[in-house]
């Protein structure tokens, strides 16, 4: 199968390499209880019904996950220049003005950490067994924050994957993945070259996601170790990961404007 590259284009985090998670199932399939929804991760691929456009599309999702991938070590060192400037934004040795020279990142995060050390106006209160936590604001949206993120994690670590690929919006083909390795797939219907081809994929740019997902959690989690934060990890790690998410698909975005040109 022969497509053109598909262009370079920007973005602005990581998000569109994991929203294939957010996607439901069709449907039960023979390996799950009947009627059931599978228990798990769910990676769809939703795919234009022409194979041509839908390899290029995939071929695509893939360039930008190899080269998320490829810059997490460049990103390391951003990393640890940002957590430094945010130690010396907590101990009042760092200022920035609305019009200072700062990339947007490192500005947004220096905010977000910012809010989060003003002081409540209203103390924290534990209450009494079986009541609610009364927390600040700028707390209360951290954890909302970071509930999402946190069950995405979980649902990659603790259950199957299952990889689903569908073109022109009917479902050809579903497989369900272990951390062993091992996968059973369901095709629905007869299958041709092209739709096992584009399967194929279709799981490569899962693994891969799920890979690049579990990486940036922990360097979002270890980022978020680092910064001088009132409610230490619990709350920063939101912050964190909207950082790390942002410079990665900078760097990861400049590398292929780079490799291209």
């Amino acid at each position: 199968m022969s497509v053109a590259p598909a262009p370079v284009s920007p973005s602005p985090d990581l998000a569109g390499l994991f929203a294939a998670w957010d996607a439901p199932a069709a449907g039960p399939v023979s390996f799950a209880a009947p009627g059931a929804p599978p228990e798990g991760s769910v990676w769809r691929s939703d795919l234009p019904a022409d194979p041509a456009a839908a390899a290029a599309r995939l071929d695509e999702q893939l360039a930008q996950l190899q080269a998320a991938a490829e810059a997490v070590p460049a990103a390391e060192q951003r990393l640890d220049s940002a957590a430094q400037q945010a130690r010396a934004a907590a101990e009042g040795a760092l200022s920035f003005a609305a019009g200072e020279a700062m990339p947007e990142p490192e500005r947004a995060l220096l905010e977000s950490l910012a809010e989060l050390r003003q002081p409540a106006a209203a103390p924290v209160s534990f209450g009494a067994p079986g009541e609610p936590l009364a927390l600040p604001p700028e707390w209360r949206s951290a954890l909302d924050e970071l509930r999402p993120i946190l069950e995405r994690v979980q649902r990659s670590i603790l259950y199957h994957t299952y990889v689903e690929t569908a073109l022109g919006g009917r479902v050809v083909a579903h497989t369900a993945l272990t951390w062993l390795g091992d996968a059973e797939t369901e095709w629905r219907g007869r299958s041709v070259a092209d739709e096992v081809d584009l399967h194929q994929r279709s799981l490569k740019a899962a693994v891969a996601s799920r890979n690049l997902l579990l990486r940036v959690f922990l360097l979002s989690l270890r980022f978020a170790g680092s910064l001088a934060t009132p409610g230490g990890v619990v709350l920063s790690l939101p912050a964190a990961w909207k950082f790390v998410n942002q410079v990665l698909a900078e760097m990861a975005h400049y590398r292929r404007v780079t490799q291209a040109g």
